[in-house]
């Protein structure tokens, strides 16, 4: 009869533990979602930025000084048309050019254009995104592989001005050609 105490006594222990560890659970992983939890890095892939009137996200001349306006240009596959974007576990992404520029809403001066903007490779690699919030793109599923860049800051889109002009921000649009891109 002892051993049949203890045995009883035993499994409830048991019990009482597995469901402590099972209350516990969910609150585990509530946690990970507000923070991202232990992820690996985000991923990325190297793509030609395509627009929907049949350009490409084009840096002028290659040019990656901070500050320097992104425009739209014939599609040819060249550097000046090679972007990164990395996904975040937040619902955000980072278009990078090259490892240690990405593309922002604006600067210091006006969030309203369009430029390329500081970041560090930690940064990009990181799966939350160490980049600034200005840096942050929401990618906006429209099908068929085509998005709008949608900034976390300003809520704007990123947008086309044609082939041979530089880009801008504007007020989200599904009917605004100029705003849909094909991006990675």
């Amino acid at each position: 009869m002892t051993s049949l105490r203890a045995l009883v006594a035993g499994l409830g222990a048991a019990v009482t533990v597995a469901g402590a560890a099972l209350a516990a659970a969910p609150a585990a992983q509530a946690a990970q979602t507000t923070d991202c939890g232990q992820l690996p890095p985000p991923t990325s892939t190297r793509t030609e930025v395509a627009t929907y009137r049949g350009g490409a996200l084009d840096l002028p001349y290659d040019n990656e000084a901070d500050g320097q306006r992104v425009g739209t240009y014939t599609p040819n596959g060249s550097p000046a048309q090679t972007w990164t974007v990395w996904r975040y576990c937040d619902g955000t992404s980072a278009i990078s050019h090259g490892y240690d520029k990405v593309l922002e809403a604006g600067g210091i001066n006006d969030l309203a254009l369009p430029q390329l903007g500081s970041a560090t490779r930690d940064g990009l690699n990181s799966p939350w995104g160490g980049v600034a919030p200005a840096q942050k793109w929401r990618l906006i599923d429209g099908g068929n592989g085509w998005r709008m860049a949608k900034n976390a800051v300003t809520g704007q889109c990123l947008k086309s001005n044609g082939v041979g002009y530089l880009n801008s921000m504007a007020a989200c649009d599904q009917n605004d050609a100029g705003q849909w891109w094909r991006l990675g």
